[in-house]
C-alpha cells in the first residue's frame, strides 16, 4: 500500500511448474489462478482500499525487468475479484476491469502496457462500493497471435490476496472459473490476420460502481466492445496512493 512492491508469495499466489507457459484450454481448472492447486495461500493478505487502485506489473522474471510480453501478443487485459473464502469455486468472480483494441490509437492493452513509459504496470481500479472484506484479485492477459485456431487463444492469469477497506455494501453478481470463457466465443476464437476495427471482450458484464452487476441484455459470456474510455489510466475517480503489486506474465511464450 502506498507505493510499497509486493512480490510473488507475499500477496501474490507463488507459482507452480512452468511459469512460461500459457493455459489453452479455457475449460482448466487451472484457468482460476494459472494452478490447479487451489489450497495455494500467499503469506500476506494485503490491504487496499474500496475506491483505490492497484498496480500490477507484467515481467516474465523479475530479473528482466523490461521483458514485459512478447510484442505479437496482442490481445485484452481483464481483471475479476472473488471472495478469498470461497477459494475461487462457484459463481463468485466478478470482472472489474476490461481494455482490449482502441481503434482511435490502433493499439490493444498489451501493446500500452509494453510501452517504455508504462514498464510492463497496469493500474485497475477497485469498485469503491464493494462490501469490505477478503478477496481474490485476479488478473489476467489473453494473447490472440494463435487465436485463429480453435483452442489456440493463450490466457495468462495471476492471482492476489487482497484484504478490502471501506463502508460499501455490494456483492455483484458472480460466474464460475473456469465457465467465464467458451472456445467459441467472439473474443477467443479471433483472427488478428483478418481486417478488425472492434474487438468484442469475452467474459461476463463489468461491474461498475453503483450497479447491480446485472446486465439483462448481455449474453451470459460477452460484454461489450472495448472503447477509448475504458483505459485504466482514464478513471477519473481515483485519487488514492496506488497498492504496487508485482505479478508476472511471460514473453517467452509457444509461437
Amino acid at each position: 500500500m502506498n507505493g510499497i512492491k509486493y512480490t510473488e508469495g507475499q500477496c501474490i499466489l507463488p507459482y507452480v511448474g512452468d511459469r512460461i507457459q500459457p493455459i489453452l484450454n479455457p475449460s482448466s481448472p487451472a484457468m482460476m489462478c494459472r494452478t490447479e492447486n487451489k489450497n495455494l495461500t500467499a503469506s500476506m493478505t494485503c490491504p487496499i482500499k474500496a475506491g483505490s487502485t492497484i498496480t500490477v506489473e507484467w515481467h516474465w522474471r523479475e530479473d528482466f525487468p523490461n521483458d514485459v510480453i512478447s510484442f505479437n501478443h496482442f490481445g485484452p487485459c481483464i481483471a475479476y475479484m472473488a471472495p478469498l473464502e470461497s477459494k475461487g469455486h462457484g459463481d463468485v468472480w466478478f470482472k472489474i476491469f476490461e481494455e482490449g483494441y482502441d481503434a482511435s490509437t490502433k493499439k490493444w492493452c498489451v501493446d500500452k502496457i509494453r510501452e517504455r513509459s508504462a514498464h510492463g504496470q497496469w493500474n485497475i481500479p477497485i469498485p469503491a462500493d464493494i462490501k469490505p472484506g477478503d478477496y481474490m484479485i485476479r488478473t489476467e492477459i489473453i494473447a490472440l497471435h494463435e487465436a485463429h485456431n480453435k483452442n489456440g487463444a493463450q490466457y495468462y492469469p495471476n492471482c492476489i490476496q487482497a484484504r478490502i477497506e471501506g463502508s460499501g455494501s455490494a456483492t455483484p453478481e458472480g460466474y464460475a472459473i473456469p465457465g467465464i470463457y467458451k472456445a467459441t466465443d467472439a473474443g477467443i476464437l479471433f483472427d488478428l490476420r483478418k481486417q478488425y476495427t472492434s474487438y468484442p471482450i469475452p467474459g461476463p458484464p463489468l461491474y461498475k460502481s453503483g450497479s447491480t452487476g446485472t446486465n439483462q441484455n448481455a449474453a451470459p459470456y460477452s460484454s461489450q466492445v472495448a472503447t477509448e474510455t475504458q483505459t485504466p489510466t482514464a478513471i477519473p475517480s481515483v485519487t488514492q496512493s496506488n497498492v504496487y503489486a508485482a505479478t508476472s506474465a511471460t514473453s517467452r511464450c509457444r509461437h
